[in-house]
């Protein structure tokens, strides 16, 4: 008992991690709610998943049906509508983003020890990319798509591609898993494991292994079967599905400018900026040195097949064109975007790999989690900031009759300070939400995006999308929104309406004059909030 007592203690964390955790926990468990800008949506409508599963509240059943497809992106939803069946709306967000970080962090371990067992000690190099934008920006699945991903190269180089039925089965449901999360994901991964695939055999070709013919074979075979059920789930979506090319998108140099800046770091200051370009500078110099030192020294391995993972990625990162997807608003949107950080992922891998120096090994280690700790130092006074005026765009709740229809009206989506700066300073952290406000007062949400498309597990009935009946998708600042129409068309008229930020209108905008002239006229003011007066709620005037 004795010795098992000592090997626990010598395997546990150090104090310096602990700090190092707590701080990257810090977003979720300090404050009410984590400030992100899609989030609360995800949460909104798994709990209208469980809601609609269990048939306890009869208004949302009228408004939303279940879509059960099997589209990529129900790992997020199905999780949190698990949580949701054991804890509160905001538990279970802090929960989901805790294993979220937890996870990446302890896959991004496995991978490297998978690569060299000696470079496991490195998993700090992931510190600065835990809590990026995509976290910030609500993208849930796109986030945890990480964590399948690495599991999956790591599981795949453990093994040297040598997969038995049982092997197969497990690097089959971790990528089935990566499907369900980000299909952009499944297809990054298919295809760096058939570059690797490729560096092992040109290799063991190099070496004259023998029956090199036959592994081949055997990890091909493999690696298809594997694959093929995420692959054709990823072909029947997209054929149903409707997306479609729209354009080339974001030029190159915009491109190149936010991949060599590590823009993807950047989410609330924009001081953060020179941080993620202070990390792209230090990681640039690392890749370099050790890509002249394996070319000097000549001794290339299949590992090093992650290098053309990485240039992989990287040509489809530059010529990923913007998609659009069915439905009234700007839904779909670019695709480099979802590249990028995968290119960045298996450089790092690369880079953790290499039998650094001790002292190289230190100051890598050493100048990337003080870069993480300083991105962390800088959002934590912008997740008061922004708490602090969460608290009063939700002060509104007691004011919403439950069973009403709300329809959240937003002129600051990014929030605004007392002297008109923006808080957030590349997400919108007041774009959904009210969503927590649909969650807390059971009503029926007229600014529910997720509802309109078809990948996502809750769906409006027929008459219900609002985004047509009111002739806008509600991104824009102020929106042309036709209240009128959506009252006589709707199955319900929008009993209650938030406006948050009014002052914040532009002066003499016929759209925002518009709504202000409807607001007048069909609804009166019965709530205010305080202390700065930017929440107000409306209620509908009885015809």
């Amino acid at each position: 008992m004795r010795r098992v007592f000592r090997e626990i203690l010598r395997r546990a964390p150090g104090p310096a991690v602990l700090v190092l955790g707590a701080l990257l926990l810090a977003p979720f468990w300090a404050f009410p709610f984590f400030p992100s800008q899609d989030g609360p949506s995800h949460v909104e409508n798994s709990w209208i998943l469980l809601s609609l599963l269990t048939r306890r509240h009869p208004d949302l059943t009228a408004a939303y049906q279940l879509n059960l497809e099997p589209f990529p992106n129900w790992f997020s939803h199905a999780s949190l509508t698990g949580l949701l069946t054991i804890l509160g709306p905001a538990a279970a967000e802090r929960v989901f983003l805790t294993a979220c970080v937890l996870l990446l962090v302890g896959s991004f371990r496995h991978a490297l020890a998978a690569l060299r067992p000696g470079s496991a000690n490195l998993w700090g190099l992931i510190v600065p990319f835990v809590n990026d934008s995509s976290l910030h920006l609500g993208y849930y699945n796109r986030a945890f798509a990480q964590v399948p991903f690495l599991l999956a190269v790591g599981f795949w180089i453990r093994r040297g591609g040598r997969l038995g039925v049982r092997g197969t089965a497990c690097l089959a449901a971790l990528l089935l898993w990566l499907y369900f999360c980000a299909a952009v994901g499944l297809v990054l991964a298919v295809l760096g494991l058939a570059l690797l695939l490729t560096a092992v055999t040109v290799e063991e070709h190099l070496r004259a292994v023998p029956d090199r013919g036959r592994a081949l074979r055997h990890r091909s075979v493999a690696l298809a079967t594997a694959a093929l059920p995420a692959l054709v789930l990823l072909a029947r979506f997209s054929a149903r599905e409707g997306s479609g090319v729209v354009g080339p998108g974001t030029g190159w140099r915009e491109r190149l400018r936010a991949l060599a800046t590590l823009e993807t770091l950047v989410s609330l200051d924009p001081r953060e900026g020179w941080l993620s370009s202070a990390l792209a500078a230090v990681l640039a110099v690392a890749l370099a040195t050790m890509i002249v030192s394996r070319v000097r020294k000549g001794d290339w391995g299949f590992q090093d097949g992650l290098l053309a993972v990485a240039a992989a990625c990287t040509v489809g990162y530059f010529v990923a064109p913007a998609v659009a997807v069915a439905g009234h608003g700007p839904w779909g949107g670019s695709t480099h975007d979802r590249i990028g950080p995968y290119i960045w992922l298996v450089l790092l891998l690369w880079l953790g790999a290499q039998p650094l120096g001790k002292v190289p090994h230190r100051v890598l280690l050493a100048s990337t989690i003080a870069i993480g700790v300083g991105l962390a130092g800088l959002r934590l006074p912008r997740y008061a900031e922004l708490n602090e005026h969460l608290r009063e765009y939700l002060s509104v709740a007691p004011w919403i009759p439950p069973g009403t229809t709300l329809l959240p009206l937003s002129f600051a989506h990014q929030g605004r300070s007392d002297d008109a700066q923006p808080l957030s300073h590349a997400t919108w952290p007041f774009r959904h939400a009210a969503s927590w406000l649909v969650v807390s007062r059971e009503v029926v949400d007229a600014d529910n995006y997720e509802a309109e498309v078809g990948f996502f597990p809750v769906a409006y009935r027929g008459g219900y999308d609002p985004y047509r009946l009111l002739g806008s998708s509600l991104d824009r600042m102020p929106s042309c929104v036709r209240i009128g129409r959506f009252n006589r068309l709707a199955p319900r008229p929008a009993e209650v309406i938030l406006v948050w930020g009014a002052r914040w209108a532009d002066p003499g905008d016929p759209c925002a004059d518009a709504v202000f002239q409807e607001l007048e006229t069909q609804y009166r003011r019965v709530f205010v909030s305080s202390p700065r007066g930017q929440a107000e709620l409306y209620r509908r005037l009885v015809p």
